[in-house]
Order: structure tokens, then C-alpha cells, then sequence
């Protein structure tokens, strides 16, 4: 029997398959956390066509925002009527959320 002939080790094809299904493992929770965030944003953007008042719908923005991207705070500037200073800032933070 010659190099190319002999049959492999039973151990090397397990330890491939072994990193392939850990690589597979790794792979799907990246896929589940990619879901949940857009399963937050889907939310976000329906929540926003439930609220008519605009300080609770810029508010509900802030907070998904903050849930999405997985930050510690978020605020969102409004200009004022004079277009130069904020009329309002929403804020939240991941502890108030």
C-alpha cells in the first residue's frame, strides 16, 4: 500500500467535522442575534405609527435605538422653530429603557 493509499486516521475527520459544526454553532447565534435586532427594529418602526404625540414617538426612536445597537445612552436633537437651537432632546439610557 502506498502514502495515498492508506485509509486516514479515524480522529482527523472527526476533529474537522468537530470545528465545522463549532463554526456552524457560531454562525447561528450570529443569525438569532441578527433576527432579534431586526425582529427590535420592526418594533420600533410600528410603535411609531401607534403614537401620535411626538415627544413620546421621538422618545420610543431613542429608546429602540439604544436596544438596537446595544449602547449604553441615547439622545436625538430637534431644531427649534429658529433653527438654531434645540427645541427638545430625548434621551435614554440602557438602564432606563
Amino acid at each position: 500500500m502506498s502514502a495515498g493509499d492508506r485509509p486516514a486516521e479515524p480522529g482527523v475527520p472527526r476533529l474537522r467535522l468537530d470545528e465545522l459544526l463549532d463554526e456552524l454553532q457560531i454562525r447561528i447565534e450570529e443569525v438569532r442575534g441578527t433576527r432579534d435586532r431586526l425582529n427590535g427594529l420592526l418594533e420600533a418602526v410600528m410603535s411609531v405609527g401607534r403614537e401620535l404625540d411626538l415627544p413620546q414617538v421621538l422618545r420610543g426612536i431613542v429608546e429602540a435605538a439604544v436596544l438596537l445597537v446595544d449602547a449604553e445612552y441615547g439622545a436625538l436633537g430637534v431644531i427649534g422653530d429658529d433653527r438654531s437651537s434645540p427645541s427638545s432632546c430625548p434621551s435614554a439610557s440602557a438602564t432606563n429603557s
